[in-house]
């Protein structure tokens, strides 16, 4: 039986287009949930439920079934961001593969796992930027342990489009429950309306398919765990070229890491130390935005990542 939608379609769709749009192999990006209100992400909560919380994703962090689970589910969302991206500007090819390729998988998940996917932790590098007096976010799901970027050239975008002022980068956690009958059906509905030409349809399919999925966002159990996620994000930042995004996430690693550091109470004071110092040459890097000295960046980001993939199983859960 077929499924019918009543989905809303914006006026002119071209309002969308952005410039220097990040656009992703395995990510979720630029506009995606724009029609998803900025308080639908944040739950308060009492002090019980945020210890809760944490604990839950530090159990669930190491779930094979819930590891797979949330790579699946991130690559299905990266080829609806994809495919979202691309019918906004006019790149119908494009669109129409990352489609198939997400009904593929959107399929595969929803034969695999119960009607509603258990609610489980993501991590994403959160992007705001202020486009048109509104704060828009792009959500990167990290799949994988990387954030896998490229931009999507102004050759493809045009001069007409519009600027944006990157607002903040950051990596955050939250939990996301998909409801995989539904997900699959919308991607259908987009899939079907695309194929009809009906672009404004398809658009507005795909943003149904994305806007219910998050639940509340949560805090790491480890905070240097929240400092490597976003050294990651920056790392995959610099190789995209986003120079400006990249700084604003290595910003928030190098708050947590500060923290850490002088205080005799934490275990691990020399690597602290070394990797602030890593975090310091990688933002004087940044700063002097020399192709060069950016190559070489590469094996400095690795060097800090590596560091806190060491100290992380040594420190304690907040």
């Amino acid at each position: 039986m077929n499924t019918h939608y009543t989905a809303t379609i914006p006026n002119d769709i071209s309002c969308f287009k952005t410039k220097n749009v990040v656009l992703v192999a395995s990510v979720l990006t630029v506009g995606l949930l724009a029609a998803v209100p900025n308080n639908a992400f944040a739950v308060p909560k009492t002090d019980q439920q945020s210890m809760e919380s944490t604990k839950t994703m530090a159990s669930q962090a190491t779930d094979p079934k819930l590891q797979k689970l949330r790579e699946e589910s991130s690559r299905v969302l990266a080829d609806v961001a994809i495919a979202k991206i691309a019918l906004l500007h006019d790149m119908q090819n494009d669109a129409s593969s990352h489609l198939q390729s997400a009904l593929k998988e959107a399929r595969e998940l929803e034969r695999r796992t119960e009607k509603y996917a258990p609610q489980h932790p993501m991590k994403f590098g959160k992007v705001e930027y202020s486009s048109e007096n509104k704060v828009v976010s792009s959500w990167l799901p990290l799949v994988e342990d990387t954030f896998v970027v490229r931009s999507l050239d102004e050759l493809f975008l045009g001069k007409e489009a519009p600027n944006q002022e990157l607002v903040d980068v950051r990596a955050v956690s939250n939990y996301v429950a998909i409801n995989t009958r539904e997900l699959r059906e919308r991607i259908e509905a987009a899939y079907e309306a695309n194929k009809k030409n009906d672009y404004g349809h398809a658009v507005a399919y795909l943003d149904e398919a994305t806007s219910s999925i998050f639940r509340e966002s949560i805090e790491s159990p480890r905070p240097l765990e929240t400092a490597r996620d976003n050294l990651i994000l920056a790392k995959e930042l610099t190789r995209d070229k986003n120079y400006g995004s990249a700084r604003k996430a290595l910003h928030y690693a190098q708050d947590i890491v500060d923290g850490y550091v002088g205080d005799s109470s934490k275990k691990n004071n020399d690597e602290i130390h070394g990797l602030r110092n890593d975090i310091r040459e990688i933002q004087t890097g940044l700063a002097k935005n020399d192709p060069n000295l950016l190559q070489r960046l590469t094996q400095t980001f690795e060097r800090g990542i590596s560091k806190l993939e060491a100290i992380i199983p040594h420190t304690k859960q907040s």
